[in-house]
């Protein structure tokens, strides 16, 4: 087996480390989890057929339901019945309580193996953040430490932005000049909330919030990460959150809120992209609502453009704390590989489904994915392919979204992963939601998503 093994403690309750242990699946083929929609679905079936004209094992896709927490409910149910798939998309949050049952492969076994493992040369070629996650988010310290997951398809947050509005705004003379515009893509938050008060003070400001931003959770993780604050840690103790660093962020971020300066999806009751992309302009006054900026994925491009071009779009890093050492969040489904168990059979199923991993990962379909998607590829010479490289120069606000976010990826992060690491990413941003909307203090706040974490 080549794993490290962490044997269950208390996920998989009722289980016997004989079941947890002897996952061998024999009887099947390299079964992989996916919950790619049914858009992407076609190209990842493509990959398949192909591989499967020359393997003696044959992949065959599956999809639990329910998105990427479908594919965790299966692959624990799977481990407790005893079995595992060989392949499934995955979150670092979901690996982590995988690996309390000693299911996971390292796989630097197959990563630095001289026949089917990847070069020092390869290796550099997939953007850093998202390659180093596999080892970086289970706490480790170096590419020496064990690899449990490669990158798929990634994204980021970025920022949207209404370049119609704001220049108008910027004739009106309330305190956005053109050259703050142009430095659109180093503001800090303190610039930004200022752009926003503009916002505010213009003919934009009676009915229009001037930000909106999607995931709660991923502001205060980005926040804390920006600010250097404790969020989280992967060894114990886990939860860092509840601090006097983060009741002042929440403190100032109720202020801004009561000033009317943002607002957020769960506020909203919907991705901000739909306030972003409403029908207001400086030619329709009477529209009820919409924002000038809106925050989320890179991979929602398509969903902030709005019908008619009635305005035009921009695209830009979100807010710093340090432009010159800019923070955004690391996103999007990577690949965990299962020990099948210690026969024959069973390693060279899992051989096999290495070599699939690879095909999924190789530039072309790198870039013929990232396209089909809206995700990134995770491979820099993806954007070396013609057809790709040729749509990324083009005025396509979704290849506009990727090429910027490509050109930031130095900047992006990674959170710890542990068996409880996805409970805390869900309760701070129920603590920023009950500051925001509940009336609970930061602290009662704070404390509370703490207890939970730790009930």
């Amino acid at each position: 087996m080549k794993y490290s093994k962490l044997f269950a403690t208390t996920l998989f309750v009722g289980v016997s480390a004989l079941a947890l242990t002897s996952c061998n699946n024999d009887t099947a083929g390299v079964i992989f989890y996916s919950s790619a929609g049914d858009k992407n679905v076609p190209l990842l079936q493509g990959v398949v057929d192909k591989f499967n004209e020359t393997s003696e094992y044959k992949v065959t896709i599956e999809n639990p339901g329910g998105g990427y927490d479908g594919v965790k409910e299966a692959v624990i149910a799977d481990i407790t019945a005893g079995t595992v798939p060989a392949i499934a998309y995955c979150y670092p949050d979901h690996v982590a309580e995988y690996l309390e049952a000693g299911v996971v492969i390292d796989l630097n076994t197959y990563i630095n193996d001289p026949e089917i493992g990847y070069t020092a040369d390869e290796i550099a070629d997939f953007i850093p953040g998202y390659w180093n996650e596999g080892w970086q988010a289970f706490g480790g310290t170096s590419s020496s430490d064990p690899m449990y997951t490669v990158p798929l398809s990634k994204s980021t947050e970025v920022m949207y932005y209404n370049i119609t509005a704001l220049e108008a705004i910027v004739k009106e003379n309330v305190g956005l000049t053109q050259e703050m515009l142009d430095n659109i893509d180093n503001w800090t938050w303190d610039e930004f909330w200022s752009v926003c008060r503009a916002i505010e003070k213009s003919s934009y400001g009676n009915k229009w919030v001037p930000m909106g931003y999607d995931s709660v959770d991923n502001w205060f993780i980005t926040l804390c990460e920006q600010y250097g604050y404790d969020y989280t840690s992967a060894t114990a103790p886990h939860y860092l959150f509840n601090n006097s660093d983060t009741v002042k962020m929440l403190t100032e971020l109720k202020a801004l809120f009561e000033e009317g300066l943002f607002t957020t999806q769960d506020i909203y009751g919907g991705y901000t992209s739909g306030l972003f992309t409403a029908e207001r302009n400086v030619d329709n006054p009477q529209a009820t609502e919409a924002c000038v900026f809106s925050i989320g994925s890179s991979a929602g491009a398509s969903h902030q453009v709005p019908k008619n071009d009635l305005f035009e779009v921009g695209v830009t890093s979100i807010p710093q704390v340090e432009p010159d050492n800019k923070k955004s969040i690391n996103q999007g489904p990577s690949l965990v590989l299962f020990d099948l168990g210690d026969s024959e059979e069973a390693n060279a199923k899992e051989r096999a489904a290495w070599l699939f991993v690879k095909e999924l990962l190789e530039p072309e379909f790198q870039a013929q994915f990232s396209r089909n998607s809206g995700y990134l590829p995770v491979r820099l010479s993806a954007q070396n392919v013609a057809d790709y490289s040729s749509w990324l120069d083009s005025d396509d606000p979704i290849a506009q979204t990727i090429k910027y976010a490509l050109g930031n990826f130095e900047s992006y992060f990674v959170s710890p992963a542990f068996s409880g690491s996805n409970k805390a990413r869900s309760e701070v941003g129920n603590a920023l939601n009950a500051v925001l909307t509940d009336n609970k203090t930061p602290e009662e706040a704070l404390q509370d998503a703490y207890d939970l974490c730790n009930f």
